[in-house]
């Protein structure tokens, strides 16, 4: 998770130079990617779809998904600095 999140610091800093040619680019560059990985990890995650009261996380089985509860954590981590960029931009 470490390096999940080294890589979103790292994409932030590649894309922060987009900020000397254009601030409103830069803007939605890391509008759109943080609310991207705040989707994806939400449907990953399965906290988006209702349906049951416990279905964060399961399938439709009852069973847990392992691989995609991962793969959301890895999404939303890596998406964590585009967000608090965000935030800190627009506040």
């Amino acid at each position: 998770m470490k390096r999940t999140f080294a890589y979103g610091i790292g994409s932030l800093l590649i894309v922060s130079l987009v900020a000397f040619i254009n601030v409103s680019i830069f803007l939605s560059i890391i509008s759109v990617v943080s609310a991207l990985c705040i989707g994806a990890s939400g449907l990953l995650l399965r906290t988006m779809i209702g349906v049951g009261p416990w279905s964060a996380g399961m399938t439709s089985e009852g069973t847990e998904d392992k691989k995609d509860k991962r793969l959301g954590v890895h999404i939303g981590i890596f998406g964590l600095p585009y967000l608090v960029t965000t935030v800190l931009f627009l506040v």
